[in-house]
């Protein structure tokens, strides 16, 4: 009797527990990245919107070198598949941060204002909740100038001296990158993912 009342309750558990199992599913929930740039590294948190969109923030960060500053960009993130956040996607950004340099004769600070538009694709890498992000673009994030002090008394240069150095360290228009990441997923019910539509 005590052998059937064992086995009994050995199976009625692993019953119950297959059906526990069956009722979760894991959920994309957001994804931090890392470009590994040694003047200028930027980190990424992306939040999954639904199956095919998300929504985040860059951060650029001019600190080990001149010019000095911070850039943040708010994105958001359209993929073509119904598989986010894998796949390929567009990308419209806009972007606000300050600067602050002084080179040589050259000193200034102020506003970073733009935006941009990219092409990319995040795939997974090596073990499941790893990713590599890919993109390519383009991005206006134009100077607001503070504070400019004179270049040998030439207007002329010093407009030339100031972009020149803004456009080619802090912000170049092609905008061409890689970065690396983790996923962070969740258990939710089955009922409430997006299953039917092909989600998973």
């Amino acid at each position: 009797m005590k052998n059937i009342l064992f086995v009994f309750l050995l199976c009625f558990g692993f019953l119950h527990a297959q059906e526990d199992y069956t009722k979760f599913v894991s959920e994309p929930k957001w994804v931090l990245k890392f470009a590994p740039r040694i003047f200028a590294p930027k980190i990424t948190f992306e939040k999954i919107i639904d199956k095919n969109s998300s929504a985040g923030i860059d951060t650029r960060v001019h600190a080990f070198w001149l010019p000095q500053g911070l850039r943040l960009e708010g994105f958001y993130r359209r993929y073509f598949n119904d598989n986010a956040p894998f796949g390929f996607y567009i990308q419209p950004k806009v972007a606000l941060g300050y600067f602050d340099y002084q080179i040589v004769d050259l000193k200034t600070n102020g506003l970073q204002v733009g935006g941009g538009f990219n092409l990319g694709g995040q795939f997974n890498i090596g073990i499941n909740k790893a990713v590599i992000d890919v993109y390519a673009g383009f991005q206006w994030i134009a100077p607001v100038y503070f504070n400019q002090e004179p270049i040998n008394n030439n207007n002329g240069l010093i407009a030339y001296g100031y972009n020149t150095i803004h456009y080619t360290l802090m912000a170049l228009p092609l905008d061409i990158g890689i970065r690396f990441g983790i996923i962070r997923v969740r258990k939710v019910p089955l009922t409430e993912t997006f299953e039917n539509d092909g989600y998973y």
